[in-house]
């Protein structure tokens, strides 16, 4: 309206992040969330995120069933895992190689 944008939300669904720092230029003030595969984000792989960061580098690496363990997540199915981890990972320095959980 008269050569300003009006409040919106949007969904960007783009691969490389780089498209942030194009759209921060013409979009002051734009404001970023998580999401993922079309979904909101698993608060179970905020958790193990969360869990993750908050270790020691000296604790890397780490088995697997540990952190399970830890956050409470011993439980869930393999491919219900599978989710929570690779949102999790996304965009940290964190793989798992070997069973355990690696900084890389």
């Amino acid at each position: 309206m008269d050569g300003q944008g009006l409040p919106m939300k949007a969904w960007i669904i783009y691969k490389e992040k780089t498209i942030r720092q194009w759209l921060e230029v013409v979009m002051k003030g734009v404001q970023w969330k998580n999401w993922s595969s079309g979904k909101a984000e698993d608060p179970r792989a905020i958790q193990l995120r969360e869990h993750l960061k908050a270790l020691s580098p000296d604790r890397f690496p780490i088995l697997i069933p540990a952190v399970k363990k830890a956050v409470g997540l011993s439980t869930v199915s393999r491919r219900v895992w599978q989710g929570i981890v690779q949102q999790a990972l996304d965009g940290t320095r964190i793989a798992i190689q070997q069973r355990r959980f690696v900084l890389i």
